[in-house]
């Protein structure tokens, strides 16, 4: 995940989310006060949760790619505030 300035003269921040598996981010979106969703697909083991609905991985259903998720990051992208 990449932010950048609004003055567009470089990064803000550039931060990583996921694991050692696939992991596919199909959507980003801002609240009105700059915290971070992203929705996607894993297929990781060791995707990183915070305060998750489901803490583990269950797996491929029909060939797909594995579990989704939904993500929130602070509006400075240093934590991960759930997933």
């Amino acid at each position: 995940l990449l932010k950048w300035r609004s003055e567009g003269n470089g990064a803000e921040f550039i931060t990583c989310l996921g694991g050692s598996g696939i992991d596919l981010a199909h959507a980003v979106a801002l609240d009105r006060t700059g915290n971070i969703y992203i929705g996607g697909a894993t297929a990781s083991l060791n995707f990183p949760t915070a305060q998750p609905l489901q803490a583990s991985y269950a797996g491929a259903l029909n060939g797909g790619i594995g579990d989704g998720f939904v993500a929130k990051l602070p509006p400075a992208g240093n934590s991960l505030l759930w997933s």
